[in-house]
């Protein structure tokens, strides 16, 4: 069984600061916990073109001030769905260096193979957009909300050769890491 692992949100990955990598994790293992989730757990994929299971894999323990500390639920579901974007483009992709995108620009991350491409090569970078969605429900599911970003990810569509959209929901777990053509 493959997995992923959420600790190497805290090493080194091309243009994430491993401040911004350690929080996401954080807030991962907050989100996931709050579904009564344990290290291990099974979270299915769905590209274009296959599903995929894995476990996700964490050795952070649950505590209160953990809980405390990332207060808004909104803001930990963004950033623990974040972190597992940036996990399963490194698994499922070719880019390994992420650029910050600004905001407006329908996308979260510009993508890279490596360094030296995103200083060459800006105007045809891929590019990112995540969702997160603590536990879905009728009104908000994986497919609703890729709908929603399809629309959003337009916007970026003319500045970058490939741009994919990664929804990831908590409280099964499961995702959604689509490549629009």
């Amino acid at each position: 069984m493959k997995s992923i692992n959420l600790s190497e949100l805290s090493g080194t990955i091309g243009g994430i600061h491993y401040s911004l990598g350690l929080y996401m994790q954080h807030c991962a293992v907050y989100c996931l916990t709050s579904q009564k989730h344990l290290s291990g757990v099974k979270f299915n994929i769905k590209t274009n073109k296959k599903s995929i299971e894995y476990d996700i894999l964490w050795d952070i323990a649950e505590d209160t001030n953990l809980q405390k500390s990332i207060g808004d639920e909104e803001t930990a579901t963004e950033f623990g769905a974040m972190g597992l974007a940036v996990l399963l483009t490194l698994e499922l992709t070719d880019y390994k260096y992420f650029e910050s995108a600004i905001k407006g620009t329908g996308v979260d991350f510009w993508l890279f193979k490596d360094n030296r491409e995103k200083e060459l090569y800006v105007e045809k970078a891929a590019s990112l957009e995540i969702s997160g969605i603590r536990t879905s429900n009728v009104s908000n599911n994986l497919l609703k909300r890729l709908n929603t970003k399809k629309k959003q990810a337009q916007k970026s569509k003319d500045k970058s050769k490939q741009t994919y959209i990664a929804i990831i929901e908590f409280g099964k777990p499961e995702s959604l890491y689509i490549s629009l053509q």
